[in-house]
Parts: structure tokens; C-alpha cells; sequence
């Protein structure tokens, strides 16, 4: 019973660090292309948080980077798209020029 208790503790504490590190990734990211945005404007919206999803599932697990990408392309698409602070899209080949 304990060894069974000690390997759930450590599949938590896994769990959590996992949830942290994708977490102050997407934090950083969205820090850079907030800083950069005067400069790229709505040039480039994805590219951090693409970089940063990908160093996830290089050096984490897969399970990071697919969690990180998805809340990264909802930050991206509400704060870095034209209408910006809105999920509002004008037409789908915005969508696609963006990509």
C-alpha cells in the first residue's frame, strides 16, 4: 500500500511540474511578443509560442507541448490578431494567412 501511495505522489508531483514549466513558457512567449509587438505589429502572431510549444515536446512530454500549444493559439489569436482582445474573425482566410 505505501509503494503504491509513493508512486501516486510522484506521478502528482510529475504532473505539476509538467503544468508549471508549459505554464512559465507560455509566459515567456507571450512576454517577447508583447514586447515586440510595436516593432512585428500583426506580423508573426504564432511564432513564440510555436518555438516555446516546441521546446516542450522536445525536451517534456508530448502532453505539455499539445496543452501549451493549444492555450498559446487562443492567447495568440485573442491579443495578437487584428480585432485584437476579441475572438471575432473576419473572414477564414485571415485564419489561413496568419498560419
Amino acid at each position: 500500500m505505501g509503494q503504491k501511495m509513493l508512486a501516486l505522489l510522484g506521478l502528482i508531483f510529475d504532473l505539476f511540474k509538467l503544468i508549471v514549466v508549459a505554464a512559465l513558457s507560455i509566459f515567456f512567449a507571450f512576454e517577447i511578443r508583447l514586447q515586440l509587438h510595436p516593432l512585428l505589429q500583426n506580423h508573426l502572431p504564432l511564432l513564440f509560442f510555436i518555438v516555446s510549444s516546441l521546446w516542450l515536446l522536445l525536451y517534456w512530454r508530448v502532453l505539455a507541448g499539445i496543452i501549451s500549444l493549444t492555450i498559446s493559439l487562443l492567447i495568440a489569436f485573442y491579443c495578437f490578431v487584428p480585432t485584437y482582445n476579441s475572438f471575432h474573425i473576419e473572414s477564414t482566410g485571415q485564419i489561413l494567412n496568419k498560419l
